[in-house]
């Protein structure tokens, strides 16, 4: 149902409705994605998600470019309706007057996906004009049921979040003013949410674009910022552990050999000084504007992000938000600042599973604005202070939205391009101004593929999954280990059986969208312990597996040579349940990705649509070819031309198969199929 991202079989469960399905996308308010079928080894009449049924219905945008809507040029008659109608039915409309976004008609339509339906702000009458003449606000869609208990509970206004087609090679440019400053054409701009590559806000005097009446905006057009984040390769670096001295100074001689490796933004787990023993996790902070004195000065701190910054090197720092160590000032100062049990005793955070962080005390963002004013005002320091490009967000769900929304617009007016990493994968984080949030649904599929739990195509409806929410400017860290799972989970090498199935994996996860993360000393191959407490160091100068740094620089610098790597659109093939096919294209760049998750040898038959003369492994040098034979545990990265990364984007060929939704999974099917699908 298009109000639910749930997947569920429809109401046949054979052949006899397929033509049916091949001619009703869109249903009596179901999404149904076509031929999703009969190719989930080893049952012949098995869909991926529902196991049983021919069709999937699904409530994923289908195809996403745009195309001509029922009119041409010289059939101006529903001009008016095009401008009137910016979302109906599933789709979006752009009154286009014949230009060529989609063949010279003159009104274009393209898909969009939504949230589900809530009540706005209001449940009597006494903004139903604004409802009614607002039919597309920011995010959001507005439809005006003048109390109707069908759509959103019975209020008069309901509203649903817009998911933009997944375009990953585009972006959007910033906001400025229109042609006006007062208010004559308030009505125009209400009217034009978006046209002819132009979204148009109606700010009234907000801070939008320096406070005129109309904002407005370029779509589908390179963003420098959002440029950043699709290049962004993040080292996840813990001083301590980082070289044997545990010093920002040795991190610094280091500023170099990082870039070799192809990082392109380095986040420093806690500078802060720790709490008191015995505890002093690197997350206990006992003071937010001050760096820990065990690793060097501010100044030493402010040289190394000078180096990195020399380098081509971004700098975010961890923040901790939720909580401080027990002996920070706050404590005495304000006690007001934290979560108090029944007794009036400050109590100790915990994690979302009830876990007890003994170390640090809770911080309750409801009981004194002046806590949102002082963490505030920390973080402003270190932008503008010491200037680093951003923050990873330690826990970021478990502190409310409205701090971070406040936070984070403050720290943008100081700093446009800044970096904000949320700890954590919702939705509403990326509505509160982060930019990027964690892969955890594709970092605990891709353990269970290699662990053999799961079949290699389950990574591809996980990606799918996490990548409902995410919308157009949100990108997702891609990783296979990071500080916490280290500990919990063991080093690569081990958690996924050995040093070249770790690689393996590394492979996959940065083929996915999103910023692949190396923690502190993964590109070695180290199996050493890194705990978070305590002293000791990695053995960076050495390798624990030969040639695991060379196969990481040539891995992580393809993302800078190879457009498709960081730009382009993304399509999965379901052609063996042991060996991950994927490709990435943007333009008339592609790269295609063959990974043998197995330890055995494998042999796979790769799809004639992803097959190129101009592709070429970056590993082994050798050229793609329709029959591959994969040693165990074997990643081959075939790449086109490499290219600068100023290059435009454009929309990827979805080859032979079925866009299951914008981004794409795309499913090979067998010829005798395709022939009875489309016959």
């Amino acid at each position: 149902n298009s109000s639910s991202r749930n997947h569920v079989c429809p109401c046949y469960p054979g052949e006899a409705g397929i033509s049916w399905l091949c001619r009703s996308r869109v249903h009596d308010f179901f999404r149904l994605a076509t031929v999703l079928v009969a190719f989930m080894p080893p049952s012949p009449q098995r869909c991926p998600l529902c196991l049983v049924c021919f069709c999937l219905q699904a409530s994923s945008a289908l195809d996403s470019s745009w195309q001509c809507h029922n009119y041409a040029a010289g059939g101006h008659e529903n001009d008016t309706w095009c401008r009137s109608n910016p979302f109906v039915d599933d789709f979006q409309y752009i009154f286009a007057g014949g230009n060529g976004t989609c063949g010279s008609c003159h009104c274009c339509k393209r898909r969009f996906s939504y949230g589900q339906w809530e009540c706005h702000n209001y449940l009597t009458s006494q903004d139903d004009s604004w409802c009614m003449t607002n039919p597309v606000l920011g995010q959001y869609q507005h439809v005006f049921v003048g109390g109707a208990s069908e759509q959103c509970g019975g209020c008069h206004c309901c509203k649903r979040q817009i998911y933009s087609p997944l375009k990953l090679s585009v972006g959007v440019g910033a906001w400025q003013c229109h042609h006006f400053v007062s208010g004559q054409d308030d009505a125009w701009c209400y009217s034009n949410p978006v046209g002819d590559g132009v979204e148009y806000r109606p700010s009234g005097g907000d801070l939008a674009c320096d406070s005129c009446s109309c904002c407005k905006r370029r779509h589908d057009v390179p963003n420098s910022n959002q440029g950043t984040l699709d290049t962004l390769v993040v080292y996840e670096l813990f001083v301590r552990k980082f070289s044997e001295s545990g010093t920002f100074a040795a991190v610094e001689t280091w500023a170099s050999q990082l870039r070799q490796l192809g990082v392109t933004c380095v986040w420093f787990m806690p500078i802060h000084p720790l709490g008191e023993a015995p505890h002093g996790s690197p997350y206990s902070v006992q003071d937010y504007q001050a760096a820990n004195t065990d690793y060097g000065s501010l100044d030493n701190f402010r040289s190394l992000a000078l180096a990195l910054r020399s380098q081509g090197i971004r700098c975010i720092i961890d923040w901790v938000a939720g909580h401080t160590a027990w002996n920070h000032a706050w404590i005495q100062q304000h006690p007001d600042f934290y979560s108090r049990n029944s007794s009036g005793h400050i109590v100790a955070a915990s994690d979302s599973d009830g876990n007890i962080w003994a170390d640090v005390a809770d911080l309750n963002y409801t009981s004194s604005a002046t806590l949102h004013d002082n963490m505030l005002e920390a973080m402003r320091y270190w932008v503008t202070e010491v200037g680093v490009d951003g923050f990873r967000c330690d826990h970021a769900e478990a502190v409310p939205r409205s701090f971070w929304s406040r936070a984070i617009s403050d720290l943008r007016s100081r700093k446009q391009d800044l970096i904000m990493l949320a700890e954590g994968a919702q939705q509403w984080l990326l509505e509160a101004g982060f930019n990027l949030t964690y892969g955890w649904n594709s970092y605990h599929t891709v353990k269970a593929v290699f662990r053999d739990t799961s079949p290699v195509f389950d990574i591809a409806l996980a990606y799918d999954r996490e990548s409902v929410s995410l919308g157009s400017a949100g990108r997702r860290l891609q990783f296979i280990t990071n500080h916490d799972f280290y500990v919990s989970d063991g080093p690569p090498p081990i958690l996924f059986g050995g040093h070249a199935a770790a690689t393996c994996a590394q492979a996959v996860a940065a083929f996915l969208p999103g910023a692949p993360l190396i923690y502190n000393g993964q590109e070695v191959g180290t199996v050493q312990n890194i705990s978070l407490w305590g002293t000791g160091s990695l053995i960076l100068d050495s390798e624990q597996s030969p040639g695991v740094r060379a196969w990481y620089q040539k891995l992580l610098n393809s993302r800078s040579t190879h457009f498709a790597l960081t730009n382009g659109a993304i399509n999965f093939y379901n052609v063996s349940s042991d060996v991950f096919v994927a490709s990435r294209a943007v333009a008339e760049h592609s790269a295609v990705l063959v990974a043998n998750v197995r330890n055995r040898q494998l042999s796979v038959q790769l799809p004639e649509s992803v097959i190129s003369s101009q592709l070429q492994d970056i590993f082994t040098g050798d050229f793609i070819s329709s029959q591959l034979t994969l040693q165990p545990h074997a990643a081959l990265l075939f790449v086109s031309t490499p290219v600068s990364t100023t290059v435009g984007g454009g929309q990827a060929d979805s080859g032979i198969g079925v866009d299951f939704r914008a981004v794409g999974i795309l499913v090979v099917l067998p010829a005798a199929l395709i022939l009875h699908l489309f016959s």
